[in-house]
């Protein structure tokens, strides 16, 4: 996002919404469907972070990540912003930044529930492809199934992709068939994690 012009608090800024890119729209949510709770569903003013910003500004964002604009309370009649969107055209084969190689490991506690879906974004990233985990044990899959209708979004989430993580994808593809869509929605999203797994491929294409 491109700010040609000097922003103020007044004119109604760019407000952002830190780490939506990771939840899972569902319409029936805004709705006012209670029986499912997403962070896309509060209007939490108090959270937002707002583009105050000099002309010339340029902001770097999440294709998903929730943005509004703001009330325009100053008597300028207009606060411009240009919008460019890119899209990735492959898959990464190595950082694209000035990664230090020493710094390999990362464990994302620094992101609470979605630390499998940090650490599964990393390790895409870095081209890596990282051993199943070998610890798993049935009380672990039980308790992340559980997790599945949990009406908090974040949590259905992490049990989704603790899950892929594990290569647990026919709990996954499972879960497609159920009636609820944004079940479905997490259910995809989580599968991504599976994305080496042949076996966890021809599944997903016979669906």
């Amino acid at each position: 996002m491109y700010y040609p012009q000097t922003t103020t608090i007044e004119m109604g800024p760019t407000g952002i919404k830190p780490r939506t890119q990771y939840d899972a729209m569902d319409l029936k949510i805004h709705q006012r469907n209670k029986t499912l709770e997403n962070t896309n569903e509060k209007n939490d003013d108090m959270h937002d972070m707002y583009v105050i910003c000099s002309a010339g500004t340029m902001v770097l964002i999440h294709y998903d990540i929730v943005h509004r604009g703001t009330a325009n309370t100053s008597n300028s009649s207009y606060r411009f912003m240009f919008k460019f969107q890119f899209n990735r055209l492959e898959e990464p084969t190595k950082p694209t930044w000035n990664h230090d190689p020493i710094n390999t490991t990362y464990d994302a506690t620094d992101a609470g529930l979605l630390q499998p879906i940090v650490k599964h974004i990393w390790n895409w990233m870095l081209h890596r492809v990282v051993a199943l985990e070998q610890l798993v044990v049935a009380d672990n899959i039980n308790m992340w199934k559980s997790l599945f209708d949990n009406r908090d979004g974040k949590i259905r989430l992490n049990a989704a992709y603790n899950l892929a993580l594990c290569n647990k994808y026919n709990i996954l593809i499972n879960r497609l068939y159920n009636n609820e869509e944004i079940f479905h929605l997490e259910a995809t999203y989580a599968s991504t994690a599976c994305r080496y797994n042949k076996d966890a491929i021809t599944k997903l294409q016979e669906v």
